[in-house]
């Protein structure tokens, strides 16, 4: 009876109580710190701006304030929106107003554009992480423009929303003796972690806010694959080819480097020198819409939208088959990829590197798949890597779909062309007739058309014909006597063959009054069609409606 109570027990905790999971799947928990791949933002504050006053004219038809948010925007999606979305990594820049010392405002560019009071929105992450206990975020500072300690400020700042001053992990940590928290706190990485500090340790202490120092960058285990050689001007496939060098060793690391992946380009920086030197109206349009064409070109939502749709969608490349292929690396999926720079990552893990974090701009933009979609596969294929697991592969037949279908139906058309002529040419009457008896009645429909018209021309000239021969007294076709017609109501006095002319006169033309002599013609009601009639004057030989 008791061991049926406690199986009865164990189904009721299974079903109230899933499994645990860490940032999405409970197989990430196992993952080390320095193997989770983070989808991130870049400039993560940089939406809602308050654009600075670069020009100092107004320029009638030329939206200048449009095209600057192309330099100084790079999202749509408040934080809320993006955590939403899928978003655990935010890389932030920070400024201070003169005019408002201690508060710390999103800002992004030179001269800055001003944002939110970054305090509230931290807020509003602990709101979201306390609603959300199995979620990890990592925050990491591009550029805190703020007084003479920007360091100490920068993590000072995160340590007052959450849980006093951050526990400090580095290569050294003993993370066995840490207590679980009772509200929402952070930990400082100094170097590179230890491997036992995992994505399941953080989240069961509540250390839940990763916090990485101001000077990140220049920490020998983080590695920034932003390069003012490669990103400004970019396109996909060069920021697909410069990654690769990373994986192929064209670009050395240190040893266990963890990457800052930026799928990200570098929009032309703003000069309005030339537009507020003008003096007259017509050099302000022409040097406005020159700036406005230069900002447009190089817009940072139409740059996103190409490299996440190139990028984090499938391959960048075109791929062609041949017959002794076996399965192309990424191309068709073979390996179960649906983005290039998951390939980049199986190397890269085999190398003993990693992404750690996934940054783009307007991550909502692309197609099918986007940022956090790709960094949830990223950590299934770490999973199966630590695990010494076979990589999950398509079968043949999604492989080399498109392949079979294209081939199927250009032959099944030269087949079925074939046979229809094979079966007119040797079965005439039996299969061919199917393909001869439809033709053959529209020929027969389209004859009987053409006779029906011509018969209806030859009738109407015979009757005209007999008309002339007969006069415009007598109408052969009644066929009465004297050829006499009664008219609308009997009215012999009316359009009847023998009456009298009617005399009409026209007076005030002149000194002169002119009489017309004749039969009136008949009035044929609207809408009718009628052959002409003999007797009727004045009434044309042609059909009227």
């Amino acid at each position: 009876m008791k061991d049926v109570q406690a199986l009865i027990a164990l189904l009721v905790w299974t079903l109230l109580c899933p499994a645990r999971a860490c940032n999405g799947a409970a197989a990430f928990c196992d993952l080390p710190l320095t193997k989770v791949t983070f989808a991130t933002t870049h400039n993560s504050g940089a939406f809602r701006l308050k654009i600075p006053e670069l020009v100092k004219v107004d320029v009638p038809g030329v939206n200048v304030l449009d095209a600057l948010k192309c330099f100084y925007e790079n999202h749509d999606m408040k934080f809320l929106q993006q955590l939403d979305f899928g978003i655990r990594g935010f890389n932030l820049d920070l400024c201070t107003d003169i005019e408002k010392p201690g508060i710390y405002f999103n800002c992004h560019g030179s001269p800055p554009a001003m944002g939110l009071d970054f305090a509230n929105d931290l807020d509003r992450f602990k709101d979201w992480l306390e609603k959300h206990p199995q979620e990890v975020v990592v925050l990491t500072a591009g550029n805190f423009k703020v007084g003479l300690n920007p360091g100490k400020q920068w993590e000072e700042l995160i340590e007052s929303k959450f849980g006093g001053p951050c526990i400090e992990i580095n290569k050294e940590t003993n993370a066995s003796n840490w207590a679980n928290h009772s509200e929402v706190s952070c930990v400082v990485v100094r170097s590179r972690p230890v491997e036992n500090i995992t994505l399941g340790l953080l989240i069961n202490s509540n250390l839940r806010v990763v916090v990485w120092p101001l000077l990140w960058k220049e920490q020998r285990w983080v590695h920034s694959t932003y390069d003012p050689l490669v990103n400004p001007g970019a396109s996909s496939s060069s920021l697909l080819k410069d990654y690769t060098k990373y994986a192929e060793g064209q670009k050395p690391l240190n040893e266990s480097t963890s990457l800052v992946l930026n799928i990200i380009g570098a929009p032309k920086v703003p000069n309005p020198a030339k537009l507020n030197a003008c003096k007259d109206i017509f050099c302000q349009v022409e040097e406005a819409e020159k700036m406005v064409g230069d900002l447009e070109l190089s817009c940072i939502k139409d740059m996103s939208t190409r490299f996440n749709r190139d990028l984090l969608q499938g391959d960048a490349t075109e791929h062609k088959y041949f017959t002794d292929e076996t399965c192309p690396e990424y191309a068709c999926g073979c390996l179960g990829y649906q983005s290039p720079l998951e390939v980049l990552q199986q190397k890269l893990l085999k190398m003993g590197h990693a992404i750690s974090l996934l940054s783009v701009d307007y991550p909502e933009r692309g197609k099918h798949s986007n940022v956090a979609d790709v960094a949830r596969r990223m950590n299934e294929a770490t999973v199966r890597f630590l695990n010494g697991e076979d990589e999950l592969g398509a079968d043949w037949w999604s492989c080399h779909y498109d392949l079979v279908l294209g081939v199927t139906l250009s032959s099944g058309l030269v087949l079925l062309c074939a046979a229809c002529c094979l079966a007119a040419r040797f079965c005439p009457n039996s299969l061919g007739r199917c393909f001869r008896m439809p033709y053959d009645a529209y020929k027969r429909r389209a004859n009987a058309r053409a006779e029906g018209r011509e018969r209806g021309r030859e009738e109407a000239f015979a009757h005209m014909k007999a008309q002339r021969e007969a006069g415009f007294g007598m109408n052969p076709s009644y066929g009465m006597a004297g050829g006499q017609y009664m008219g609308y109501g009997g009215n012999p006095g009316y359009g009847m063959h023998g009456a009298a002319p009617q005399e009409m006169g026209f007076g005030g033309m002149g000194n002169a009054n002119y009489v017309m002599q004749g039969m009136v013609p008949q009035q044929i009601p609207p809408r009718n069609i009628v052959a002409p009639a003999a007797g009727q004057h004045f009434q044309k030989l042609t059909e009227t409606e």
